[in-house]
């Protein structure tokens, strides 16, 4: 039984590094998007754009995959509200189920990871840029 346990926190860890790799990846390829095609002005308005949605759609999965993992199920209200406001209602999903201190920590390494996202996004962008002019 405690076999079975071990088994499913790390099959959580990986979904959950799965979610965070996959907003990396998409933030940098949005970054290479905007300089590799010829009307960047509209791309880059378009990736202004849906840098928000992409964000959020990293919560949903990061917290529906937390729940299922835990044994609960995501309550409709939570994914709305994060749809709504995701800034707020993520922090508040994270100190409620995990508690005061690890929530906080939880919430301050998500933004350290959208942070560092942010960077990748914009350095894959200068990259392909200085490539493509030489």
């Amino acid at each position: 039984m405690l076999e079975i346990e071990k088994i499913s926190e790390k099959k959580e860890k990986q979904q959950k590094l799965l979610v965070v790799l996959c907003l990396l990846v998409s933030m940098c390829i949005q970054g290479v998007a905007t300089v590799l095609v010829d009307d960047s002005h509209k791309l880059q308005s378009f990736v202004e754009q849906s840098i928000g949605p992409i964000l959020i759609a990293t919560c949903i999965a990061w917290c529906t995959v937390d729940a299922r993992a835990k044994g609960e199920i995501l309550d409709f209200g939570w994914i709305f509200g994060m749809f709504l406001l995701a800034p707020i209602i993520f922090p508040t999903y994270l100190i409620k189920k995990r508690g005061f201190k690890s929530g906080l920590i939880l919430t301050i390494k998500s933004v350290g990871i959208v942070f560092v996202a942010t960077i990748l996004s914009v350095t894959c962008s200068e990259i392909t840029n200085l490539v493509s002019k030489t």
